[in-house]
């Protein structure tokens, strides 16, 4: 193939391997313009007299194509991965989420800024506070359309709505990752904070009463968590997609830990769902140390049925994490008999049990 080497060509490679033809003239599945070299191609097939000669040409075109395709993609998108943190409407679970569903998704995140409500969808902007989100990997085209759909002109962010800018976040599990992310480029009104950060729990508050809220462990056992708040009524089963049961946040006398949830990625972390009202979370929020101890934030919960609905839970805030501490007999107690009164089997917290030891080396 000729050496193909600009900027502009190779952009528009990855939107014609994606969209398959379109108006730029791509071959489908190839990185090949329509232009003399595919041009010339056809040309041999159209002058092929015999059938079987003409398949030969057809299938040597395609694949010497294909790999040169395959090649230009590899090279491509190694320079061209963008980790992006999202916040608002291309959250899992919310209008925008299947512009990502190419991308890698890498976890649930937080980064520095104030969260506000801007109508049908927010805006972070610079300041103190928290702000929860998610991290993905995303290849240049998708981030192309994002900006477009954020209303940044990387040409002139002084008039986008939004501007693309790097920022650092912090993973649930601990680590920290330089990220870009969409800061509104407009002064928000004071009174549209969203204070907690989190705006798939905030969309949860502002559209239903009694809200969907998700145990996984103490408060699986009916005792426990009636002990605190009061009736929680009927339970549902389900999971958590992604996470795993992990004993790694420091309880707050600070010699033992106690549950939390860890992202994998490929994990489904056994869960209960509970209708709360706003007094129970609240109570809730107080046996839970929120939010220095743990966070109440909005995650996606799988039902039994496979459907899935978002949900409020608690989960271990990065500067609560520890390792090499021991779990309590009388939290492992309430932990095995809520697993107990679902009937589920005790896999795992077999397996967070075991990586005590491990933690601690």
């Amino acid at each position: 193939p000729p050496p193909f080497t600009s900027r502009k060509w190779r952009m528009q490679c990855v939107h014609a391997t994606e969209s398959g033809p379109s108006a730029q003239g791509f071959l489908p599945g190839t990185l090949a313009p329509v232009g003399n070299f595919g041009q010339g191609i056809s040309a041999r097939m159209q002058r092929a007299s015999c059938a079987s000669e003409e398949k030969h040409i057809q299938t040597d075109s395609i694949c010497a194509l294909n790999r040169f395709s395959w090649w230009r993609c590899q090279r491509i998108s190694a320079y061209s991965m963008t980790k992006l943190f999202v916040y608002g409407t291309l959250l899992q679970g919310l209008s925008r989420a299947r512009m990502l569903r190419c991308a890698s998704f890498l976890g649930p995140a937080l980064t520095a800024g104030r969260l506000f409500d801007l109508g049908s969808y927010p805006g972070l902007v610079p300041g103190q506070g928290l702000v929860v989100g998610e991290v993905y990997a995303v290849d240049l085209p998708t981030l192309k359309r994002i900006d477009r759909v954020e209303d940044f002109d990387p040409l002139d962010s002084r008039a986008s709505l939004y501007r693309r800018q790097m920022v650092k976040a912090r993973y649930f599990s601990g680590g920290y990752e330089n990220v870009a992310t969409y800061q509104y480029n407009r002064v928000p009104c004071a009174a549209d904070r969203i204070s907690h950060g989190d705006y798939r729990r905030y969309r949860l508050e502002r559209e239903y009463g009694a809200q969907p809220a998700v145990a996984y462990g103490s408060n699986l056992s009916r005792a426990r968590i009636e002990g605190r708040i009061g009736p929680v009524g009927p339970r549902r089963t389900g999971s958590i997609p992604g996470f795993r049961l992990s004993l790694d946040k420091l309880a707050s006398t600070g010699t033992h830990v106690v549950a939390n949830l860890r992202h994998t990625g490929a994990d489904n972390c056994p869960a209960a769902l509970h209708y709360l009202s706003l007094a129970q979370l609240q109570a809730m929020d107080r046996f839970e140390g929120t939010p220095d101890h743990y966070l109440r934030i909005a995650l996606p919960f799988r039902q039994e049925d496979g459907s899935i609905v978002l949900a409020q839970t608690w989960i271990a805030h990065p500067d609560r994490l520890t390792a090499g501490l021991p779990a309590r007999e009388a939290y492992l107690h309430h932990l095995n008999t809520g697993y107990q009164e679902f009937g589920w089997p005790k896999d795992p917290i077999l397996q967070a049990l075991a990586e005590l030891p491990r933690r601690q080396d």
